[in-house]
């Protein structure tokens, strides 16, 4: 199954439009409060942690507007009557990368009993059930359509918020050129896989969107799809822990005292974390501007970086700072550098 030449991948940007209150669901009964960073079992069968820092300084914007929900786009063509498009192939491959990261099964509970702070913003804590019915929760989160490409992205973009507490995980198979899947053979596909930024960053959404494609192009039948998820797996090893869980911290006091004075260093050193102030004059709307390298193009792009020390988002992000400078008309930013 030949894939185009390029796959779209992006963020929901703050102040989306459509964005409606997050949700704080509870379940019943609820657990005792989670006192770790590691995941704990509730009745033998259920298991919850609390986020770690860093999924909990994402997941904050997520919860208000959809901050940084991510997606990645990819165009694909099948060409022979192989039947791989088939509705239920479609959701057996998704159902299968769903039980390989569970996470994208989870829900985010509001904790409303441990909260000891003196303020009002309950803790969120993951909370994972085992699927009774894998295949059918996933087509809960499987959607076919119709729409375009750009329609599709803008839609994520722009419109009401797809992701919730309750829905980790999204994807959408659309056939434009076709009203539906008459045969669900030969076609053009437009594939969009979305997934909040507190529990990943693109490039283990490239890794799901992979995964997915390999499966869905395998020469595995449906029914050897379906003998996978009947396989037993071990879900405290499917589950990942809190990033800060895994980050092994100074004892004694000289090591706590030079690991401060090495991250005060690289604060010094470090150029961003600034705003780009501009006056909203109108209700915001994202776009989507597309730009194709060859391949000399792209070796030549990723070889400069690396020259420079830097990765490709540090490039662009300092072409953005230089954009926003230029843009600005009485060139105050030159006088005022970030």
């Amino acid at each position: 199954m030949p894939i185009d030449s390029f796959l779209t991948a992006g963020e929901r940007p703050s102040g989306g439009g459509g964005g409606t209150e997050y949700p704080s669901p509870s379940p019943s009964p609820g657990p005792p409060s989670p006192t770790s960073k590691e995941w704990r079992s509730h009745n033998g069968r259920d298991y919850f942690r609390p986020l770690g820092e860093s999924e909990y300084a994402y997941y904050i914007p997520a919860a208000r507007d959809g901050l940084g929900d991510m997606f990645l786009h990819a165009s694909f063509t099948t060409k022979e009557k192989t039947g791989m498009m088939d509705r239920t192939r479609i959701a057996l491959c998704w159902a299968i990368i769903r039980s390989r990261h569970p996470l994208l099964m989870s829900k985010v509970i509001r904790d409303r009993n441990s909260n000891n702070s003196s303020t009002s913003v309950e803790e969120p804590y993951f909370w994972f059930s085992p699927p009774k019915d894998a295949v059918k929760e996933a087509k809960d989160c499987l959607v076919f359509d119709t729409k375009s490409k750009d329609d599709l992205i803008s839609n994520y973009l722009n419109g009401p918020r797809t992701l919730s507490d309750e829905r980790m995980s999204y994807l959408v198979i659309s056939n434009p050129m076709e009203s539906i899947y008459d045969d669900g053979h030969n076609g053009q596909f437009e594939l969009l896989m979305c997934a909040p930024h507190f529990i990943g960053d693109g490039a283990s959404l490239h890794q799901c969107t992979h995964e997915f494609v390999t499966l869905l192009a395998s020469p595995q039948s449906s029914y050897d799809l379906l003998q996978i998820l009947t396989l037993p797996l071990n879900w405290v090893d499917l589950l990942p822990p809190a990033l800060e869980s895994r980050i092994q911290i100074p004892s004694s006091g000289i090591a706590r005292a030079a690991a401060k004075v090495n991250y005060l260093q690289t604060m010094y050193n470090e150029i961003g974390g600034h705003t780009l102030r501009r006056t909203q004059s109108s209700p915001q709307k994202t776009i989507l501007v597309e730009k194709s390298f060859t391949e000399s193009q792209t070796k030549k792009i990723l070889a400069k970086c690396k020259q420079n020390g830097v990765t490709v988002n540090h490039a662009l992000f300092a072409l953005c700072n230089v954009a926003w400078g230029q843009s600005n008309l009485d060139f105050k930013a030159i006088r005022e550098p970030l």
